[in-house]
C-alpha cells in the first residue's frame, strides 16, 4: 500500500473534518462503499460550479510526490445533463495554488447512473503546509419541457498519498502525423499484485491531455493478466479516467503500460509535456491496495531535423573535408548521442586515411559537451557515446569530415539519439 498521509472514509458517521458545501450532505444510502458517503444533490438549469466539500489544515511539508485519490459516482437523476467535471483545488492562506478539473462523463438525455470512477490528481504543492483542499463539481443542466436537470455526485474513500508503491519514468518521442505506440514492461520482480485485488483503473492524474483533446490522440492502457483498462484523449466516454474494470478472476500481475501518441495539430512546432498516469487497484470493499505511478515525458517534434545526414562524395586521389551544423532540442529524462556512418558506395578499404566526427556544443559554442569520432580506415560504423547531454536545452551539433580515398566513396553519416 502506498504511503497514505490522510484517509477519510466517513464510516464514523461524521464528516471527519470536511466542511460540506451548500448542496452536500453526509449520506447513509451506501451509494459507494460502507455506510456513509458525501452526496452532492442539486436541481437546476444552466452552468454550475459548486464546492462539494473542503478541508483546512492539510500538511504536506514532508511530502515529495503528493496525490489525492478518491471514488466518485455520478447519477443523473433527471435528464439533459452535459459535461460533468470533478475538480480539486488547493489554497494556502486564501490564495489559490492549484485548480485541476477531470472530465468524468458526457451528455445524457435520459438520466440514470452514468459512471463510477476512481479519480487520482497530482498535487503540485509538495513541501507546503496550512493547505485547504476543495473538491468541486462543474456541470451543465438544460431545461426541456417540464423537466429540470438534477444531479447527484457521491464522493468516498478520499486518500492523500505520497507517491505510488512503484514509480517509473518513460520518455516518448513523437512526430506530427505519426502514429506511435510504445510499451513499458513492468520489471518482472515488480509485477505481482497483493491478494484481494478486485477492481482497477487507469487515470490521467495531470489532465488535460496535451494539445487538442478532440483531434490529437494520447492513449494510456494498463495491462494486467486479467484484462486491461484504457483512456484516450478523443474518447467521448473515458477521457481522463477509465471505466472500473472488475474481472471475474482477481488479477495477480500488472504487466505493462502502453502509451500511444498520435499528434495531428502540432505542425512543425516543438512541444514538451510531463504527464503523470496512475493505475490504482482496489479490493471488493473499495479499499485502496496498491498504486503504480508512471511519469511520462512526451516530446512532439523533439529535434530538428529528424535526422542529420552529411553526404560526402570523393574521387580517386582526392582529399575531402567539410562540415555541417544543425540545432537539436530534446525533451526527455536523459539524452545521449553517438555518430553512426554507412558506406553507400565503397567501403573502408577504399579509404587511405581520414575520419568523420560529431561534436556537441551549447547554443553559442562556448561549451563543448563531447565528441564521437570514427576512423574511416577501421571498418567501424559507430563512434563513442556522448552521455548526459542537457535536455530542454538548445544544442548545436557539428558533423565534420576529412579523408582521402583510392576510389569513389559515398558515406552517409548521422547522429543516433539515445533517449531514456
Amino acid at each position: 500500500m502506498p504511503n497514505v498521509l490522510y484517509r477519510w472514509d466517513f464510516e464514523t458517521g461524521d464528516t471527519q473534518g470536511w466542511i460540506l458545501g451548500s448542496y452536500t450532505s453526509l449520506d447513509s444510502g451506501s451509494a459507494l462503499q460502507g455506510t456513509y458517503s458525501l452526496k452532492y444533490d442539486k436541481k437546476a438549469d444552466g452552468t454550475h460550479d459548486d464546492i462539494v466539500a473542503y478541508i483546512d489544515g492539510i500538511d504536506l511539508s514532508t511530502a515529495n510526490k503528493p496525490m489525492i485519490v478518491f471514488i466518485v459516482r455520478v447519477n443523473m437523476v433527471q435528464r439533459d445533463i452535459a459535461d460533468v467535471n470533478v475538480g480539486v483545488e488547493v489554497l494556502q492562506d486564501g490564495s489559490a495554488l492549484q485548480s485541476t478539473y477531470m472530465w468524468i462523463c458526457p451528455y445524457t438525455s435520459t438520466g440514470g447512473e452514468v459512471t463510477r470512477r476512481f479519480v487520482a490528481v497530482k498535487l503540485n504543492v509538495a513541501g507546503e503546509s496550512n493547505l485547504t483542499i476543495r473538491i468541486r463539481v462543474r456541470w451543465v443542466g438544460s431545461r426541456y419541457y417540464s423537466d429540470i436537470s438534477r444531479i447527484n455526485v457521491y464522493i468516498d474513500q478520499i486518500h492523500i498519498i505520497d507517491g505510488g508503491d512503484r514509480e517509473y519514468d518513460i520518455s516518448v518521442l513523437a512526430l506530427n502525423n505519426i502514429d506511435r505506440t510504445i510499451t513499458y514492461s513492468i520489471p518482472e520482480a515488480e509485477r505481482a499484485l497483493p491478494s484481494g485485488v478486485a477492481r482497477f483503473s487507469v487515470t490521467l492524474a495531470t489532465p488535460l491531455h496535451p494539445l487538442s483533446e478532440s483531434s490529437d490522440i494520447f492513449t494510456y492502457t494498463a495491462v494486467t493478466d486479467q484484462g486491461s483498462a484504457s483512456i484516450t484523449s478523443t474518447d467521448g466516454t473515458y477521457k481522463h479516467t477509465s471505466s472500473i474494470v472488475t474481472p471475474s478472476t482477481s488479477p495477480s500481475f500488472i504487466n505493462e503500460l502502453r502509451v500511444r501518441v498520435y499528434p495531428k495539430t502540432a505542425g512543425t512546432n516543438y512541444y514538451a509535456y510531463d504527464e503523470t498516469v496512475a493505475v490504482t487497484f482496489w479490493s471488493t470493499t473499495w479499499d485502496l491496495l496498491v498504486v503504480y505511478v508512471f511519469h511520462v515525458a512526451i516530446t512532439v517534434n523533439p529535434y530538428s531535423p529528424t535526422y542529420a545526414t552529411a553526404m560526402v562524395n570523393t574521387t580517386y586521389g582526392s582529399t575531402w573535408s567539410g562540415q555541417r551544423e544543425f540545432t537539436v532540442k530534446v525533451h526527455a529524462h536523459s539524452f545521449s548521442t553517438r555518430l553512426s556512418i554507412r558506406f553507400v558506395v565503397g567501403s573502408s578499404s577504399d579509404v587511405s586515411s581520414g575520419y568523420i566526427k560529431l561534436e556537441v556544443f551549447n547554443d553559442d559554442y562556448s561549451v563543448k559537451y563531447g565528441e564521437s569520432s570514427i576512423d574511416l580506415t577501421t571498418g567501424a560504423t559507430s563512434g563513442s557515446v556522448i552521455s548526459n547531454l542537457p535536455v530542454d536545452t538548445t544544442l548545436k551539433f557539428r558533423i565534420s569530415w576529412s579523408f582521402s580515398c583510392v576510389s569513389n566513396v559515398t558515406i552517409e553519416s548521422r547522429p543516433i539519439f539515445i533517449v531514456d
